[in-house]
Order: structure tokens, then C-alpha cells, then sequence
């Protein structure tokens, strides 16, 4: 009986607690709302959530100090193999900072782990432009490198490569030209209607590439013919 006693107040002193904290919270009160969420975190028993939650207090004072707890907490949700936690904190550190590569890779590790196709594209395409964007090219061609890894159609990662450097990109001609070839092979396999698109796209971003792709076509065309 002691003991539900004992239980029954240590919960109503738990809840007392929160509520206090939330008091804090309004009256802009921060280093005393750090304190009782310092104190509320040992009885938590999970070091990912309490600094997740501290995150989410110190950003509620606009403390720029809640992305490292964010990190942290993402980092211990990885770490215990808590996925999708992982995954919701380094989305919301994408929305504090949306152009930081590790965020973004990070989320695409883990991304592959939920098997979450569209994300995973996603978060690949948007990687790429800011590398692009950028200019780290060394790391594009790294990221290029893994991305046969990810995606069972090389294609994919050509025409994003592509308009990724005509959309952002102060490019070599050269590496442009090379991925607009290796584009046209893997679609000659394809329907005429997937090709045609791409050449239109092209024309409309630069005439330099839509010619050099035109060549390309003719001379595969004529090797066709000619075999």
C-alpha cells in the first residue's frame, strides 16, 4: 500500500512538473523552464527524447543552441534504431537549415532503411542541385558513384545530373555532354515519346546541348542502319 502511495505521488510530482515547465514556457521564463526539463528528463529514461524535447524548448526561445540537441537526438534515435524518429528531427533540422548536405544525406541513408521510394528520390534530386549549386562537382560524381546503388535505372540519375547543371550549375561542357549521351543510350531502349521529351527539355534549357544531343541520335541512328 506504501508503495502505491509513494507511486501515486511521484506521478501527481511528474505532472506538477510538466505543468510548471509549460509555465515557464509562456512567461519566456528560459533558464528556469531548462531547469525543470533538466530535472523531468531523468525520469523519461530515453537520452534521444529528452534532448529532442530540450530542442524543441530552447527553439521555442529562439536559441540558436537547439539544432545541436536536434543533432543529438537524431543521432541517438539512429543509433537505437528508431528510424522514423531519426527521420522526423533531421526533417525538421531541414526546415531550420534546407541547403546542410549532411542532413540530407543522413535522411537519404535512412530513407533507403524505410524502403520510402519517393523520398528517397527526392531527397537524392535535392541533394544534387545543391551540390551543383555548390560547385563541390568531385562530390557530384561521388554521389553519382553511389546512386547505382540506389536506383536500378541509370537513366534516372543522368537526366537529373543533366538538368541539374542546365537549371544551377556553372558547368563543364564536357561532363554535361557526357551524361546527355549516356541519357540518350539508356532511353534508346525506351519508348520514342520518353526521348522526345527529354530533347524537348533540353531545347528549351540550352540549344548548345539540344544540338549536341541531335548529333548524338543521328549517329546512333546511322550505326543502326549501317550494322
Amino acid at each position: 500500500k506504501k508503495v502505491i502511495v509513494m507511486t501515486e505521488f511521484n506521478s501527481n510530482k511528474y505532472s506538477v512538473g510538466w505543468y510548471k515547465l509549460a509555465e515557464f514556457v509562456v512567461k519566456k521564463e528560459k533558464e528556469r523552464a531548462l531547469g525543470i526539463l533538466r530535472l523531468l528528463a531523468h525520469s523519461l529514461n530515453d537520452s534521444a527524447f529528452a534532448s529532442q524535447l530540450e530542442g524543441d524548448l530552447l527553439s521555442s526561445f529562439q536559441d540558436p543552441k537547439a539544432v545541436d540537441c536536434y543533432v543529438k537526438a537524431a543521432q541517438l534515435f539512429e543509433k537505437s534504431s528508431k528510424t522514423i524518429e531519426a527521420v522526423s528531427v533531421y526533417e525538421h533540422l531541414l526546415t531550420i537549415s534546407p541547403e546542410t548536405i549532411e542532413y540530407l544525406q543522413k535522411l537519404l541513408v535512412l530513407y533507403q532503411v524505410l524502403g520510402n521510394e519517393n523520398k528517397i528520390l527526392a531527397s537524392w534530386g535535392t541533394l544534387l542541385d545543391i551540390l551543383v549549386k555548390k560547385n563541390m562537382l568531385k562530390e557530384v560524381d561521388e554521389l553519382c558513384v553511389q546512386s547505382n546503388m540506389i536506383f536500378s535505372n541509370p537513366l534516372i540519375i543522368h537526366q537529373y545530373v543533366i538538368f541539374s547543371f542546365l537549371r544551377y550549375g556553372e558547368f563543364d561542357r564536357d561532363i554535361l555532354n557526357y551524361h546527355i549521351q549516356r541519357a540518350i543510350e539508356y532511353s534508346m531502349g525506351l519508348s520514342d515519346s520518353n526521348l522526345n521529351q527529354f530533347i524537348a527539355r533540353l531545347a528549351a534549357l540550352d540549344q548548345e546541348a539540344h544540338g549536341f544531343a541531335c548529333e548524338v541520335i543521328k549517329k546512333m541512328d546511322y550505326k543502326k542502319k549501317h550494322a
